[in-house]
């Protein structure tokens, strides 16, 4: 996978989504990695512990469960994660690289999905470069020509560079020819083995959010392209009542961390961990006291964002997370005491902070 901010399919865009990691085990250890999965790593967290967790992300009010990982077809538990989900009246998504979905391991849970996500990172000589394989395009292919063959909907998730960014109009193309509903263009952002030279200027942003315009009205009525930037004039909050609307995606990672918004944000803004409590608990805990200061974190991101200096079109959630690692060194020692009792190890040392 190629992003922290959850790759999620533009359908299923405009409702609270519980995003899910139950393993960083992966067939591929792609440069880029988010989340530095590869075929090294062994699942972490158990299904029952998943289970629950579904269970109660449901009740909580989220609507879309969205499996990432590591590649999640890897992960034997697949199956039991989408049927709750499905049992719970959620919709599911699955976010792979393609190479499993002329298996039996998608086969047998194809009835589960709603939404399928299939990341690209270029044409093939740059995806398979970007992934460390000289097979990885050509497996993407067969398997997206297997969904089309048996009338699957999905989409394509394309992790734009600063080096590949010129190739949208050609993947677009692409998009078409296989039978994809929908592109959702996604800048690459700087965390797990992502090299900071390849995340995209603020130049190459503006750029990226004026050519996917381009392509929203060129293709309208035959593919659904959405863009993961926002243009500063255009940008606004929701009012910040709603827990669930103004963090929008809840982050489940492989060593059972929870954070709002995108994968890897600040611990120190982590809701809990499932080792040591129940979403459940975590969650009534978050909405008394984690959630207040998510908010002034929000507002004062937002308020940076109005300066006369800042990108004219930026990734909102990659603001935030980058904004969590920099919060005062107080109030990060002063969250870290208090939520010590939701830390698998019990340690408060590592306050996840950058001065």
């Amino acid at each position: 996978m190629s992003s922290s901010e959850p790759l999620v399919a533009v359908e299923l865009r405009d409702a609270p989504i519980f995003h899910v990691h139950p393993s960083l085990r992966c067939n591929l250890s792609c440069e880029h990695c988010y989340s530095a999965s590869s075929p090294r790593e062994r699942d972490r967290l158990g299904v029952p512990e998943l289970v629950a967790a579904i269970e109660d992300a449901a009740e909580i009010g989220f609507k879309v469960l969205s499996v990432s990982g590591g590649e999640p077809f890897l992960f034997a538990g697949l199956e039991a994660l989408l049927e709750t989900a499905r049992h719970c009246g959620m919709k599911t998504q699955v976010v792979t690289n393609g190479w499993f979905l002329t298996t039996k391991r998608f086969l047998a849970v194809a009835g589960l999905i709603d939404g399928i996500a299939v990341s690209l990172d270029g044409l093939e000589n740059r995806h398979n470069l970007m992934r460390g394989s000289p097979l990885a395009f050509r497996k993407l292919e067969t398997g997206l020509a297997a969904l089309r063959d048996r009338s699957i909907k999905f989409g394509i998730v394309h992790t734009v560079t600063q080096d590949n960014w010129d190739e949208l109009f050609d993947v677009a193309r692409f998009c078409l020819e296989v039978g994809a509903s929908s592109l959702q263009i996604h800048s690459l952002e700087q965390s797990g083995r992502a090299d900071s030279a390849l995340r995209p200027s603020d130049e190459i942003a503006a750029k990226v959010f004026i050519i996917s315009s381009v392509l929203k009205s060129w293709h309208a009525g035959r593919l659904n392209v959405h863009v993961d930037l926002q243009h500063r004039s255009s940008f606004a909050l929701c009012d910040g009542t709603d827990p669930l609307l103004a963090m929008g995606i809840l982050v489940l990672e492989a060593d059972g961390t929870l954070v709002p918004m995108s994968y890897g944000f600040a611990r120190t803004f982590a809701l809990g961990n499932l080792k040591t409590a129940p979403l459940a608990v975590v969650w009534q805990h978050f909405v008394g006291s984690g959630f207040p200061r998510l908010l002034s974190l929000r507002d004062a991101v937002a308020d940076s964002l109005k300066a006369s200096n800042a990108p004219i079109a930026f990734n909102w959630f990659e603001e935030m997370n980058r904004a969590s690692h920099s919060v005062p060194l107080i109030d990060c020692i002063h969250r870290a005491a208090v939520g010590a009792m939701f830390r698998p190890d019990g340690q408060t040392k590592d306050v996840g902070v950058t001065l």
